[in-house]
């Protein structure tokens, strides 16, 4: 298959990227076919019955969910209408949809958990890792001030927040603490979710890293 750019961040109600937006951002609107537009069609039902129906107990609720985990899972083309042809057709990376579809459930089941279903909080988003290994928050480096005292965790207040202009998938965050300054640097594997939390962070200057961290990122998932 051949290689396809990373569609910009578009999502739907549930927060996950929409197909039929990121294939616009491709294309722009109104330059669809027929053929194309019924493809959107069936990808975006069969991500939403995915959604819609991954955490129910109903046992008809589930057989649809497990319908539509196995269509979008599977690695078969020899069928015109499986989904890695409609992606192909429509120019996305099948395996973006997947992952974010992975990292959604995987989310949902951890918020309904820990939080009742209700939230997902910044310090346990599971796209805020790097290698398999949770990222937040970062380990700090003291840069000037007062002497060093070594804080580890989620301590001080939130300066500043750059992301790096050579490497996408990590950013910089300056606190301050007692008196000193210190560097930390947030390393995010998902390139997209990396900028988002950028964009975010750059909203929370002179706010607690405590805070920050208890951020509902649902709207994420």
């Amino acid at each position: 298959m051949a290689e396809h750019e990373r569609p910009r961040s578009v999502r739907n109600s549930s927060g996950l990227a929409d197909p039929v937006a990121i294939h616009e951002s491709f294309n722009g609107p109104g330059k669809r076919s027929g053929e194309e537009r019924l493809m959107l069609a069936v990808l975006r039902d069969a991500i939403e019955c995915f959604q819609q129906h991954a955490l129910s107990n109903h046992p008809v609720d589930q057989e649809r969910f497990k319908r539509a985990q196995s269509w979008i899972f599977a690695k078969n083309t020899s069928w015109f209408f499986s989904f890695e042809n409609i992606c192909e057709t429509l120019k996305i990376d099948p395996g973006y949809i997947r992952k974010r579809l992975s990292a959604w459930k995987e989310a949902k089941c951890r918020s309904t958990v820990f939080y009742g279903g209700c939230s997902m909080l910044l310090r346990e988003h599971p796209l805020i890792s790097h290698q398999g290994f949770h990222s937040w928050p970062p380990a700090w480096t003291w840069v000037g001030g007062m002497p060093n005292q070594s804080p580890r965790g989620e301590v001080g207040t939130l300066r500043e927040v750059h992301a790096s202009k050579t490497r996408p998938k990590r950013c910089f965050l300056r606190m301050a603490y007692q008196g000193a300054s210190y560097l930390g640097c947030l390393l995010i594997d998902d390139t997209t979710f990396c900028a988002q939390i950028v964009n975010l962070l750059q909203t929370c200057l002179n706010r607690s890293l405590l805070e920050i961290g208890s951020i509902d990122l649902s709207q994420f998932l």
